[in-house]
């Protein structure tokens, strides 16, 4: 059985985001900073609830330029965080696993504060950055 270029890059893809690879990303904020972040981040983004996260990957998603644009229009960026593990959670959402996969991006401040429609997510220590397709984005979930 043969498996088609692009199905093995997507799975290629998904194994290496679950496995938390990619290029080096000095993003993220040491531990003993987290209080003054968690404090920036209330100040700045009220209503808002926070959720710190450790050994995280920044995914980009390769979407086209006219999804780009779209996104764009709608202050969006096609960008999510991947984290092995939630160290806090302020909504006390229930997690299935450690793990969380953000919703996309909308504003990033801080060197560390990724935030979301919905959430402010403080990333704790540095992490990677990769690149997936949409297809693999869409199949990460919890």
């Amino acid at each position: 059985m043969e498996v088609s270029l692009e199905l093995e890059t997507q799975l290629r893809q998904a194994h290496e985001l679950i496995c938390r690879r990619g290029e080096a990303c000095d993003y993220g904020c040491a531990p003993e900073s987290i209080t003054r972040m968690l404090s920036i981040a209330k100040d700045r983004f009220a209503g808002r609830p926070y959720c710190v996260v450790a050994d995280w990957v920044w995914v980009d998603l390769l979407a086209s330029q006219p999804e780009k644009d779209r996104l764009a229009r709608i202050a969006i960026r096609p960008s999510f965080i991947f984290a092995a593990n939630v160290l806090d959670d302020e909504a006390r959402r229930p997690h299935i696993s450690p793990m969380v996969r953000t919703s996309l991006l909308q504003h990033f401040e801080e060197n560390c504060l990724f935030v979301t429609a919905k959430t402010v997510y403080v990333l704790c220590g540095h992490g990677k950055r990769t690149t997936v397709t949409p297809e693999v984005a869409a199949s990460i979930t919890f």
